[in-house]
């Protein structure tokens, strides 16, 4: 039995809601779309309370249906505008001393805090290898990496988890 890679793994969307979505998690969604104020882009702010694993992931589904049509092609402008103020804007707000402080005082734990960069490096290397070839496979390296990275991650903090149960019962 092969196992997919987690690119694979993500949902199948249609071309329009690729394009709907990445205009609600940049935050600029033209019909004022109510999932904006829980999308990506709000994540990353500082007064929001926790990171939104599940908002990655739909870029990713966005990016994997769009990207194909990237390289040798006239690309549209939303969806390329909505990609760029995920980044930049999402990176400005990482590397923003005041910010970066903040959070790491009274929100997120150290691990979230180095997920917001490793989910900006996935969204950039996956823009930028669409647009200069169609590979899928070298497109979600990085992604498929950092999913592969946390599923391992999680499984043994559950087996610690466990395993430090068993003791306190004995």
């Amino acid at each position: 039995m092969t196992s997919l890679l987690p690119h694979e793994e993500l949902p199948d969307l249609s071309f329009e809601e690729a394009v709907k979505l990445l205009s609600v998690h940049s935050a600029r969604c033209e019909d004022d779309d109510p999932r904006m104020q829980t999308g990506l882009m709000f994540s990353l702010y500082s007064w929001n309370d926790r990171l939104n694993p599940a908002n990655f992931h739909e870029v990713m589904a966005c990016i994997k249906k769009l990207g194909p049509t990237w390289s040798g092609t006239t690309l549209s402008k939303g969806p390329m505008c909505d990609l760029w103020c995920i980044y930049y804007g999402g990176l400005t707000h990482v590397t923003n001393p005041d910010r970066i402080r903040h959070r790491q005082a009274y929100i997120l734990t150290p691990d979230e805090y180095g997920e917001e960069e490793s989910w900006l490096d996935c969204i950039g290397w996956a823009t930028m290898s669409f647009l200069e070839v169609d590979d899928l496979h070298l497109a979600f390296g990085p992604y498929n990496d950092y999913v592969k990275e946390q599923r391992k991650r999680h499984s043994t903090s559950k087996h610690v988890d466990a395993s430090e149960g068993e003791g306190a019962e004995g």
